[in-house]
């Protein structure tokens, strides 16, 4: 979040500096000359500047709300979803390949991977537990309890955006070359996996896989 921030920060900066050079530009106009050959009161020409500058500085403020918007909506919610799948279909390929049974689908643990994916976005940490994430989610054994299941594994990565097929292959190929992540893929006491994946700003997608032995409840 902080580098978001300060990212959105040094923008506006930006825009305010060139704001009032417009500003001054339009001072210099034939309209405004016009206008003050009408020998309209001071206080008009004042309030009317005061108005441009208004219209100037709430323009350069809705480009610059509208650019942080854009900045997640490179992907789209079809995309996100196509993303989530391939993720699936590839953890199940490696455990298909070893004869391990596949993973369903479980809404519970799809929506937790999901707010988990969200709450490492917000903050910009990528970690599995964090005091920066929102009380009741900071710790993996909270969000067990949240879905009400005894067995649960988590595998989470983040990678820079360029296209779907090549983002979800990277982030496998990643998860796949680690001890770890691997053991959770092929762990054959996971019965059900949910998987998120939420686009960041400057265009970093992070990713959750929640593995549980049970499909677990719904808040």
């Amino acid at each position: 979040m902080l580098r978001f921030i300060i990212g959105w920060e040094e923008f506006m900066w930006k825009s305010s500096v060139d704001t009032e050079v417009s500003v001054d530009k339009l001072m210099k106009l034939n309209r405004c000359d016009q206008t003050s050959r009408m020998r309209a009161p001071h206080g008009i020409i004042i309030i009317a500047l005061l108005l441009m500058a208004m219209a100037c500085f709430g323009g350069a403020g809705a480009f610059a709300e509208e650019k942080s918007k854009s900045e997640k909506d490179y992907i789209s919610k079809e995309n996100i979803q196509k993303i989530e799948q391939m993720i699936l279909e590839k953890t199940n390929a490696e455990r298909e390949k070893r004869g391990i049974k596949s993973l369903k689908s479980s809404p519970a643990l799809q929506s937790l991977a999901q707010q988990h994916t969200r709450d490492m976005c917000s903050t910009q940490i990528l970690k599995h537990e964090s005091d920066s994430f929102p009380k009741g989610r900071r710790k993996l054994e909270e969000r067990r309890e949240l879905v009400n299941v005894r067995l649960i594994g988590e595998n989470i990565a983040f990678r820079t955006f360029d296209t779907i097929d090549k983002w979800a292959r990277q982030i496998m190929q990643g998860w796949m070359a680690s001890k770890g992540h691997r053991k959770n893929i092929l762990n054959p006491k996971f019965q059900y996996i949910g998987v998120g994946v939420v686009p960041c700003s400057k265009r970093l997608v992070y990713t959750t896989q929640v593995f549980a032995g049970s499909a677990g409840k719904h808040e």
